[in-house]
């Protein structure tokens, strides 16, 4: 797989499917070995329980949209990129008036928010601003969320995390 830099990411190209007609959802997935990292970091953690994100399914959103964005306008990104991450703590997403919510580890890279970006340009995204993370486990209250990110806080952050090319899905 060929490395690239967050700095040069605004020259790749999507390789997508089709965003359908009720709105517009990109996202990456961990590299094999990050996949193999996180499963490894995150399976001595008794407080995740089985609300842990199944393996095949962690992923980062880098656009989540009401808004449909016709195929024609979907940019496009060779297929062996890999985006680098750096784990930087973790955090409580709940939207307001809502009872539960995702505990999600934070990430920095400069690449993750270059894409977001340039999806940004296509459709509106959904939350107030783009925080990118890696989604660890959902329906969580925030008594229980707490208990987790405590638990979580404790634990050194994984290191060496990356990310493969986006995939576009059809939000209907």
């Amino acid at each position: 797989m060929q490395i690239i830099k967050p700095r040069v990411i605004e020259s790749l190209k999507i390789t997508a499917f089709y965003s359908g007609n009720r709105g517009f959802y990109c996202s990456m997935y961990p590299t094999s070995a990050t996949l193999s990292t996180l499963v490894s970091h995150f399976k001595p953690v008794p407080q995740l329980g089985d609300k842990l994100v199944p393996p095949a399914l962690m992923h980062v959103t880098l656009m989540y949209s009401n808004e449909p964005v016709p195929m024609e306008d979907l940019p496009w990104v060779q297929r062996d990129v890999v985006i680098p991450a750096v784990a930087i703590g973790y955090d409580f997403f709940c939207k307001p008036h809502a009872t539960e919510g995702a505990v999600v580890m934070l990430l920095d890279s400069k690449g993750l928010e270059d894409y977001h970006e340039s999806l940004a340009t296509l459709a509106d995204y959904t939350w107030d601003e783009f925080k990118p993370h890696l989604t660890l486990a959902y329906d969580m209250d925030p008594t229980e969320a707490a208990i987790l990110i405590s638990a979580l806080s404790a634990m050194p952050l994984p290191q060496g995390l990356a990310f493969t090319a986006p995939v576009f899905e059809d939000k209907s």
